[in-house]
Formats: C-alpha cells, structure tokens, sequence
C-alpha cells in the first residue's frame, strides 16, 4: 500500500516526512492537477539536478519528474493471479527499507543515482 512504502522511504531518507490529505483536499487537489504537478516537478527536479552535479552524474534515466497522465484513474496495482497460475514466484514479495537500499546501491554503482 502507499501507506506501507511511505513508511519504508521514511526509514530509508530518515529527513523526508511523508503523508496522506483527506478527501476534501484530494479533490481539489484534481481541479488543479496541472498546476500542482508543474510545482512539485519544478521543486524536485531542481534539487535532483543539484544532487547530479554535486555526485557528477551526467545523464541518468532516473528522474524523480512525474508526468501528470500518470495521476488520473488509473490503477497502481498489478493482479498478479494469472502469472502464479504460470508457476511464477515472486523473489521479493514484499518491498522492505534493505531491498529499496539495495536498489539504491545498484544505480549508485551504475553512476546513475547520486550520492545523498
């Protein structure tokens, strides 16, 4: 659940404070998509960009930009009951902080995520 990774990225950027906002707020939060995705995006990609330059990443196919079309209804959950049907197991069911760091480490040692 979003609950859930919120709680992992915390354990994993110990500054970042995540959170949920009621209905109300998530409504008007849609009437204005646009302009509070251009926000967040101008926000965020200005530090990532700082945090490239400062770990000497020049291109990178991580980006922390998110594109509106993403946010409207669409689903962020995959049923995976037809793949199990296959015989296919999952090597990590569950995200925890250790497989989100070990991930991290993999792109660092790509040079594609920097340093924090």
């Amino acid at each position: 659940s979003q609950s859930k990774f919120n709680k992992i990225l915390e354990v994993v950027y110990p500054k970042l404070k995540t959170g949920f906002h009621g209905t109300i707020m998530s409504n008007l939060a849609k009437m204005q998509l646009e302009e509070l995705m251009e926000n967040a995006n101008d926000e965020h990609m200005e530090h990532w960009e700082a945090l490239l330059a400062k770990s000497d990443i020049v291109d990178t196919p991580v980006n922390p930009y998110l594109e509106k079309e993403l946010l409207y209804n669409t689903p962020c959950s995959i049923d995976g009951s037809k793949l199990k049907a296959l015989g296919f197991e999952c090597s990590c069911p569950n995200v925890t902080p250790e497989l989100v760091l070990e991930a991290i480490a993999y792109w660092r040692e790509q040079k594609l995520f920097p340093a924090y």
